[in-house]
Parts: C-alpha cells; structure tokens; sequence
C-alpha cells in the first residue's frame, strides 16, 4: 500500500483514516521499512548511510576514495565492504550489523593489487578482489614471489567469471616457470579444482 495513494482516495471519499504515530524513531529506519516494498541497492543504502552522517560509511568511503588514486578505476563497494570485513557482508552492510575488522590487511590486499594493476586492468573488479582475497588469507601467498613473475606471467591472469577460475589464474601466475614446488591455490582456498 502507498500511503500517498491510500491518503488521497480516503480525502475524496471522506472516509475515515486511520494512521499510528511513532515517536523517536531511528533514521535508517527508513530504509528498513523501505525493504519490504522497494529494493534499495547497495549503492543508493551507501549513499543514504553517508547522508545520515554514519560513521561506518564514512570510513568506507575514505577507503573506496584513497583507491582513486591507485587505480584507474577505485575498487566498488561491495569489494570495499569484502576487505574491510574479511567476508561478503552486503547484506550485514544494509541491515547496519557491519563491522570493519580488516582495515590494516585491506590496505596490504590493495598494495598487491595495485603492484598487479600495472600489468592487468580488472584488478578492481569485485570478483577478482574477492579471489585475490582468498588466494591473500590462505597462508600460501608471497606477495615477493608473485612481483618477480607478474612481468612474464600476467598473461596467466585472465578477467573470468567464476572464482574457481580467478584463483586458478592466480595460480598459475604465481607458479609461472617455478623451479620449486608448485603452490596450490585452488586447494588452499577450499575450491573444488577442474
């Protein structure tokens, strides 16, 4: 039911209205109750939490801007969120249950991909954030190792769609012409492998 549209016809029918008043009512209620019948986006939820003045999306916005001038593109909010929270959180984000937990690692995360950024132009997309993340949090990664190969192998790192995919270009970046024993991304991330 749209309140206005209900208003108006109950006005030329002088019926009756009926209506609650509420005191002291959160702000961001508004977008809660907004929910249940119309879909608010990340974007437009970030953009709202940023009018209101909330702390947690001023401090991921700083984030998403100090990425301006890293990349051609910064990295998006859903990224953004991933990093600072160290899981996907979208929807923890728009129920307002967010926590930023990862700050110090989401800037060593967004150095690596900045090193990568000068070979490859997805860097920023949000999937490859995320699987970079995961390759980053298995324990596996030598950020030294995978800048000595990135000049001859970055043609491994391909813009997939998938995870899986993502991470095994990593992968086979990161093992590029390796003398030692190959590193196992795929399985380190608890992927199911080809």
């Amino acid at each position: 039911w749209d309140g206005q549209h209900v208003l108006r016809a109950a006005t030329i029918a002088r019926k009756a209205i009926n209506y609650d008043i509420y005191d002291q009512v959160p702000e961001y209620i508004l977008s809660i109750k907004n929910g249940d019948t119309k879909a608010w986006t990340l974007q437009k939820t970030h953009d709202y939490f940023l009018k209101m003045e909330d702390s947690i999306a001023s401090e991921v916005q700083d984030f998403i801007d100090s990425t301006s001038s890293l990349f051609k593109n910064p990295i998006g909010l859903t990224a953004a969120l991933r990093l600072l929270s160290g899981t996907y959180s979208n929807q923890n984000y728009k129920d307002r249950n967010y926590k930023i937990t990862q700050i110090d690692k989401a800037h060593k995360i967004v150095k690596c991909l900045s090193d990568i950024s000068k070979y490859v132009y997805f860097v920023t997309d949000s999937k490859f954030v995320s699987s970079f993340q995961m390759v980053y949090d298995c324990g596996l990664y030598d950020h030294s190792v995978m800048k000595k190969r990135l000049p001859k192998s970055y043609m491994q790192l391909h813009n997939q769609l998938k995870i899986n995919d993502i991470v095994k270009g990593i992968e086979n970046c990161y093992n590029y012409r390796s003398r030692g024993e190959h590193v196992n991304f795929v399985s380190a991330c608890n992927l199911k492998g080809k």
